[in-house]
């Protein structure tokens, strides 16, 4: 016969069917946030839960009918080990594949299958051992202590399991560890000791079960009853903390959808402190999805206006966007677009009508490989050599080498960076070709895929990807100034999304380049080698303020801000800049001022006055316009926010930057932006900030005008809000060769006007 086991007390059945009961609670909550990936784990710690519950109930029922419960009291009192062994390799196989997106899913499951059985083939060696002792065979004793054994090396193999699982295979390591996913195997690895006491006490009582030592109760509760309430209240804190694991791992999967995915403003980041460079980082695991710059289309728009997501006056039969553009305007309705195409045949199997089925390619998934394909060699064969700019740097030639070259064979291993790489081209492609509907839904797409997965990817920043997420900023922020070609000119509204996407930037450069700065593998160090007057001495990355540009690009006089020099650009000087500050009874009445608004106003033209001061001194002209895109990432958040309110002194001094610009309209990616932003600020501000605007509207009739149009002219249609078209020659730039970028920019006018005098400042506009 079995030998008789020492009778639990009724207190501690009762004690024990409670605690039961409470902890079933957690646990069932476990099972239904994770999901089916944590299924096996869980479940199996509920089923425990429920064997222990009722275990205690029936032997309650044992003790007030005065028996002993049979063999049926034995058997649930003595199964509960491997239940718990087998919630925590459930838990541990979830913990891994949350930890390892690329794991092999089929070799994992095959392991854990097969431990599952061995497991429950010793839970069924220790029943029938129990019935057999029960029958009076010696044989039960013998199955017993085998189906403990088998238990015991189940345990040793989870232990080593879990070990082996906090190291870092290369293919995990390369997409970083979800935090969700290693608080589980934390709290596998924290059970694990409990799990083995439990254990022990079990095999001894199998053992040794006549022994004085296992037949004690106090034993008993120390050594089984405790450790296997705590082993269970561990699991479950791990699994409440981690709650959100199932849709943080479908995160992590592969995205097959091709559609680009609008921003909401709720991603705007929020104030912080003047002296930071970016107050706003992305949440951890969360992938924000990206701002749209666009508008809506219009309801009955051509369908050159419907491409290019811009909205139309529907004025027939040629609408003002395509008389501008000058070209073919279309009202007719195409049929369903690429993308919509696209989208659906990825996601639903055509069925051939005959029985036999051919290994043809779907020809969607042709067509956009081959846009893909074509995108690509475009960009090594020509836009990259557009967008790297040529600097006054030794290593200039060889960063705009790893620009074209190099940068795509990273980008094939970096969704983010290759999407940016096939957006940026795209849209270089749309500029060339206006027609080419197919470029203008290329380079909505890729721009939102491209900002969706690196706000993912920096999210989860580390050595692996810091440089490809340095990359991928960098083509982001020059895709962002594009989209502000395309734009609606009136009503004027500022562009605060094109300021808060590069403002995000700036955060990956900030946080990314301590991964980079000392590997000698980095792309991106070896670009920035190359822009030592920002790494080193610079306002980005050194830790210096970002109104301290004189380190950057060498003042005037040396040591000195543009804001201390005692020449250009201060008050004892009358072309200067200081009236930008100057304050009436209306602006006392009416402008939001205090001492932090009025440190960002002196920040920002202490920017413009130390650029000008580059450009007049001759300074190179690719390093001119590399400091002018890092505007917003210099620029305070204050300012963006002042901005987005419109408030009159901001917009005055956005549009003196963008006069900045206006030199470079050649350059195809940035356009007429300067010109046009100068026009919509003007239309924008009230008419007693008019005197203010007159060096911008000088640089814009200068610089921006068209041919047959006077300055006046210009003038008069700013104020009116219409929109006046620059020169026709940017418009059929064709795609410059690798040498005509660096003669575009060098040709650039190395002098602006000079700043209007303190008295030219009040004076109201004229024609």
């Amino acid at each position: 016969m079995y030998p008789p086991r020492v009778a639990d007390p009724k207190s501690l059945v009762i004690a024990s069917l409670a605690i039961y009961l409470l902890l079933l609670q957690p646990v069932t909550y476990c099972l239904w946030k994770h999901g089916k990936r944590g299924l096996l784990g869980w479940m199996a710690l509920h089923s425990l839960c429920v064997i222990r519950i009722v275990g205690n109930a029936v032997q309650l029922n044992a003790y007030n009918n005065h028996s002993t419960g049979g063999v049926a009291t034995l058997i649930l009192q003595s199964v509960g080990l491997s239940p718990l062994i087998l919630g925590a390799v459930g838990i541990l196989h979830e913990a891994r594949r949350a930890r390892d997106p690329t794991l092999n899913r089929k070799f994992e499951w095959i392991l854990v299958i097969q431990y599952h059985l061995t497991v429950i083939a010793a839970m069924v060696l220790v029943i029938i051992g129990i019935v057999k002792l029960q029958d009076g065979a010696s044989v039960g004793n013998v199955l017993m202590k085998v189906g403990m054994g088998v238990v015991l090396a189940c345990w040793a193999i989870l232990a080593v399991w879990t070990l082996l699982s906090f190291r870092s295979s290369q293919d995990y390591a390369a997409g970083g560890p979800p935090a969700d996913g290693t608080k589980l195997l934390h709290g596998v690895a924290a059970a694990l000791p409990l799990i083995a006491v439990r254990e022990i006490f079990a095999a001894g009582s199998s053992y040794g079960p006549s022994s004085s030592f296992t037949s004690s109760l106090a034993v008993k509760i120390c050594l089984s009853v405790v450790p296997e309430m705590l082993s269970i209240i561990v699991l479950t804190v791990a699994g409440i903390r981690t709650r959100g694991i199932a849709n943080k791992i479908q995160q992590n999967q592969t995205m097959s959808d091709f559609s680009p995915q609008p921003i909401s403003r709720s991603a705007s980041p929020p104030r912080g402190d003047a002296d930071q460079f970016v107050h706003w980082k992305p949440e951890v695991g969360v992938a924000n999805p990206p701002s749209r710059l666009y508008h809506k289309k219009s309801r009955y728009g051509c369908q050159q206006c419907r491409a290019r997501r811009v909205k139309c006056d529907e004025v027939h039969p040629l609408c003002g966007s395509c008389q501008r553009h000058k070209v073919s305007c279309n009202y007719a309705r195409p049929g369903p677009s690429r993308s919509s195409e696209s989208s659906a045949s990825t996601f639903r199997a055509k069925i051939p009508n005959d029985a036999t089925v051919t290994a043809k390619e779907n020809p969607d998934a042709e067509k956009r490989r081959m846009l893909e394909l074509k995108l690509l060699y475009l960009y090594m064969t020509n836009t990259g050599w557009t967008v790297s700019i040529p600097s006054s740097g030794s290593t200039s030639e060889r960063s705009r080498e790893i620009w074209v070259s190099e940068m795509p064979g990273l980008a094939l291993k970096h969704d983010s960076l290759l999407y940016s790489i096939y957006c940026i081209t795209a849209m270089h492609l749309s500029k060339t070709e206006p027609l080419n509907v197919e470029a203008l839904e290329a380079s909505n797409t890729y721009f939102g895929q491209a900002i969706r997965i690196h706000r993912h990817e920096v999210s989860q920043l580390n050595k692996s990807n810091a440089d490809a997420a340095l990359l991928t900023a960098s083509v982001i922020r020059l895709c962002a100034l594009v989209l502000l070609q395309d734009r609606e000119p009136t009503p004027y509204t500022p562009p605060t999304e094109w300021l808060l996407i590069t403002k995000e930037a700036g955060f990956v450069f900030v946080e990314a380049y301590p991964y980079v700065k000392d590997d000698p593998l980095a792309l991106s160090r070896e670009i920035l080698d190359n822009n030592k007057e920002l790494t080193e001495n610079g306002a980005v990355f050194a830790g210096k303020r970002p109104w301290d540009l004189e380190t950057a690009f060498g003042a005037v006089v040396a040591s000195k801000k543009p804001w201390e020099l005692e020449g250009p650009f201060t008050v004892k000087n009358p072309n200067c800049l200081a009236h930008l500050l100057e304050r009436n009874q209306d602006h006392e009445r009416d402008e939001p001022w205090n001492a932090d608004i009025e440190e960002v106003y002196k920040k920002v033209i202490s920017f413009i006055g130390t650029t000008k001061s580059a450009v007049d001194a001759k300074k190179n002209s690719g390093d001119v316009l590399r400091l002018l895109i890092l505007f917003p990432i210099l620029t305070p958040k204050l300012y963006i926010d002042l901005v987005s309110e419109k408030q009159p002194r901001a917009l005055v001094l956005l549009a003196h930057y963008f006069a900045l610009l206006v030199a470079y309209k050649e350059v195809w990616w940035v356009g007429d932006i300067g010109r046009r932003e100068i026009n919509g600020i003007q239309s924008a501000l009230p008419v007693s900030w008019h005197q203010y605007m007159n060096w911008p509207l000088e640089v814009r009739c200068n610089f921006g005008g068209q041919p047959g149009h006077s300055c006046a002219d210009l003038n008069r249609d700013a104020m009116s809000g219409m929109h006046v078209e620059g020169t026709a020659e940017f418009e059929n730039l064709p795609l410059p060769p690798k040498p005509a970028l660096t003669r575009l920019i060098h040709k650039i006018p190395q002098r602006l006007p000079p700043m209007p005098s303190r008295g030219e400042g009040h004076g109201a506009v004229e024609g």
